[in-house]
């Protein structure tokens, strides 16, 4: 009778530790696209004051559209913001310190849940960034390239 008591013990312990144990599984999106923009300066180190991230149709990006803007950007040659930013812009936060900026689609949907569209207009887009001394522009980057890390001569 001790024997199978002992037994029965032994088991429950056993299996109270492999139920606990077990890793927590969820139903959890995957962590939200960030695109990293490092700027490196080719001289002296002037003051980020403004960015501008644009849209554009062509290589080059005769007509760019704002998207997305971090500060206020008042330099000529600065697009000026629009009362109607894309849908797709307000689901985006865009933060820039010292050198670094970060955009983040804060919006995150599950893949099957995301539109198809099969439009490839705005397949370009560039930086406009507004420094202590001038402005400066980055020449026109393909959206559709795999590269999350972007560095940027200024």
């Amino acid at each position: 009778m001790k024997w199978k008591l002992s037994n029965l013990i032994g088991i429950l312990a056993i299996a109270m530790i492999v139920l606990f144990a077990l890793p927590a599984i969820a139903n959890a999106p995957p962590p939200p696209p960030m695109n990293w923009f490092k700027l490196s300066y080719s001289a002296s180190q002037p003051t980020l004051q403004s960015l501008q991230i644009v849209e554009c149709n062509t290589a080059t990006c005769e007509q760019p559209t704002l998207f997305i803007q971090y500060g206020e950007c008042l330099a000529t040659g600065c697009l000026k913001p629009d009362a109607n930013i894309s849908a797709s812009a307000k689901s985006y936060r865009f933060d820039c310190a010292d050198n670094r900026c970060l955009l983040i689609n804060e919006v995150n949907t599950f893949p099957s849940n995301q539109p198809k569209t099969q439009e490839k207009t705005n397949r370009w887009f560039r930086l406009i960034g507004q420094f202590s001394d001038r402005l400066r522009l980055s020449s026109p980057i393909l959206k559709d390239s795999q590269e999350q890390n972007t560095s940027l001569s200024v």
